[in-house]
């Protein structure tokens, strides 16, 4: 009861200042919509129950894959195909898709190398790569860094009502714009768009002294685009080239 009280208190500060509110899984898709098209053939790596994607893949695309290691795969209803494996050996061929999605998947990745060169394999010359995952760099992801799983699951299940069971064990390995890039370039990958995004300052809402500081640090970092690179949220998108 106290903790809905706090996160009610909370949130009325945070609409002052941001009455509207834009996800992540919002973001991406805007900036993912241009390249879903009647012609493409793509596959969604994670997937899981499709419940991290505003997206319903199949209704925008000629067909879609969408792979995961658990069997909650066979449940999801953005995508035509369900795939069962893991991103370190994915299921279809060389040069079969026109893009790859994932969306945070890679800050769980204890190999992330091994993901970028199997995506690079399946991708056709000219095709996408596209990924959001939080940045290492922003404060709650150093604490989460910083600190062991069963503190992960503790934290979330407390103060965010999270089932322990939804909560993965994080490497971190893929997380900074730098590391990124070359992640890519060892794997056949180019750069061509990124984007430092931030959500609406809500994961400190179960304290309302912690919110008016994590307002205030919103404020700070996205006034200043030299601070971008602070923001809790990094897109990137990835071009394989075109065939020699």
């Amino acid at each position: 009861m106290l903790l809905r009280r706090a996160k009610v208190k909370s949130w009325r500060y945070i609409k002052k200042y941001y009455p509207a509110y834009i996800s992540k899984s919002e973001r991406f898709k805007e900036l993912l919509i241009s390249y879903l098209r009647p012609d493409v053939e793509m596959i969604d790596l994670g997937c899981g129950k499709g419940l991290e994607t505003p997206i319903s893949y199949k209704e925008f695309t000629r067909h879609s894959y969408g792979l995961d290691i658990s069997e909650a795969v066979f449940s999801n209803v953005t995508i035509d195909q369900p795939l069962l494996g893991s991103v370190y050996d994915i299921p279809l061929p060389e040069a079969s898709v026109d893009l790859a999605v994932n969306q945070e998947l890679l800050e769980h990745l204890e190999f992330p190398q091994r993901m970028f060169n199997e995506v690079s394999r399946i991708l056709r010359p000219n095709g996408i790569f596209a990924a959001m995952t939080p940045n290492l760099w922003y404060p709650s992801t150093i604490i989460s860094y910083l600190t062991p799983y069963t503190f992960h699951k503790f934290a979330n299940r407390v103060l965010h009502d999270i089932d322990a069971a939804e909560i993965f064990p994080t490497w971190y390995r893929a997380n900074t714009l730098g590391r990124l890039k070359q992640l890519g370039e060892c794997a056949g990958l180019e750069l061509v768009k990124y984007e430092h995004f931030k959500c609406n300052p809500v994961e400190l809402s179960f304290s309302p002294l912690l919110t008016r500081l994590e307002v205030a640090y919103f404020r700070l970092i996205t006034k200043f685009d030299v601070l971008g690179f602070l923001r809790d949220i990094i897109i990137v998108f990835f071009r394989k080239p075109p065939a020699a």
